[in-house]
């Protein structure tokens, strides 16, 4: 198995869980908790889905609004949305 077929495979369990994730199909409220957010991020990234990740950090600041936190993941959202960008 050579490099692409290994990012091949990537990028379709990429899609698989950003699919799941906008179906909610991860049950118990997950989807709109930190990781689970944090998860669709990385994912809608991996399947180049610049907006997507956008509208997910937009939530996650959203949902962590007044929070202080050294995450690095808010800290990437906090520059996103300084930038004005709504993706990645």
């Amino acid at each position: 198995m050579g490099h692409e077929t290994t990012a091949v495979e990537g990028g379709r369990a990429a899609l698989q869980a950003l699919k799941h994730f906008a179906g909610g199909q991860f049950g118990f409220g997950f989807a709109n908790r930190f990781n689970g957010l944090c998860g669709a991020v990385q994912a809608a990234t991996q399947v180049q889905q610049k907006e997507k990740a956008g509208t997910y950090y937009a939530q996650l600041l959203q949902n962590c609004g007044g929070i202080r936190s050294d995450r690095p993941e808010l800290a990437q959202a906090k520059t996103l949305r300084a930038s004005g960008s709504r993706g990645l």
